[in-house]
């Protein structure tokens, strides 16, 4: 369109200039008033041609500063318009780049679970580690696991404590029930039975069976907790088959059901219906 203007207004100053140039060719009869005038209509039109020109020419270099960058207009992009544009061309970046890393430690991860499972615990230590190191909580758990039975390692109870640790802060439930236990033995760190219940506690509120066993135990002896039968026989409900398989002394649930009053049990009963296991982190692999 700006073209088509420039061709017009050019085309216009030629014709002007010949009607000039022809009436002073014939300034016998032409009065010199009339010769000012067109003079002063070829100036300015000459003008208005260098104005657009200027404006076409500012637009350009404003374009070429910006790298070609547009607005959603089409209009030349302001440097408003470039930051945005960077940002979200960052922002791309980032985000490829962090699903990049997690692929691959995902991929790092399952090659470390293979390992363990197939009983290279070596190689699952040599690619677990590094993901514990940098916090991944299912590897730090395996560690954990790894220390605490001598899987490719030797046995180390506070070594073990040390990973399991790690995991359970993230809420890894598996690594909060072996911590638990821990304390609760008094292996690898100081016999702690309140730190025990804390950690028994935050993993069988996740739905794992074995910590609801060993708290269940407590509530009903008291150890870190205040003696509480009916709080725990709703964990050995929660326990279900997994109580009477772990159960240290051989005593049936039904043993322990029968020392409740019908309140008690009927209560204990609504506790665990009521019950909806959490889990605050990532699954053991």
């Amino acid at each position: 369109m700006r073209s088509s203007v420039l061709l017009i207004l050019v085309l216009a100053i030629l014709i002007l200039a010949t009607i000039y140039y022809g009436a002073h060719r014939s300034a016998t009869n032409a009065s010199n008033p009339e010769i000012a005038a067109l003079r002063q209509e070829v100036a300015a039109l000459r003008d208005e041609v260098a104005e657009l020109r200027n404006a076409n020419n500012q637009r350009k270099n404003a374009a070429d500063l910006n790298g070609g960058f547009t607005a959603a207009d089409g209009s030349p992009a302001t440097p408003a318009d470039i930051m945005a544009e960077l940002k979200a061309i960052r922002a791309g970046q980032e985000t490829a780049r962090s699903e990049l890393s997690s692929n691959l430690l995902e991929i790092t991860l399952d090659r470390g679970s293979d390992a363990w499972a197939r009983g290279d615990f070596k190689k699952a230590m040599k690619l677990l580690k590094p993901l514990a190191e940098a916090g991944q909580p299912v590897a730090a758990h395996r560690l954990g696991v790894m220390y605490v039975l001598g899987q490719g390692v030797d046995k180390d109870p506070a070594e073990a404590v040390k990973w399991y640790t790690r995991a359970a802060e993230q809420g890894q439930g598996e690594s909060q029930h072996g911590l638990g236990l821990r304390y609760l033995w008094g292996d690898g760190t100081d016999k702690d039975p309140q730190q025990a219940a804390v950690w028994l506690t935050a993993a069988a509120n996740q739905g794992i069976p074995d910590s609801a066993t060993w708290l269940a135990d407590m509530y009903w002896n008291g150890n870190g907790v205040q003696t509480d039968p009916v709080e725990a026989y709703k964990w050995m409900l929660l326990a279900g088959d997994k109580f009477n398989i772990n159960h240290r002394n051989g005593v049936t649930m039904a043993q322990f059901a029968a020392q409740l009053t019908p309140e008690q049990l009927a209560e204990a009963q609504q506790r665990a219906k009521n019950f909806v296991p959490r889990r605050t982190g990532p699954e053991d692999f």
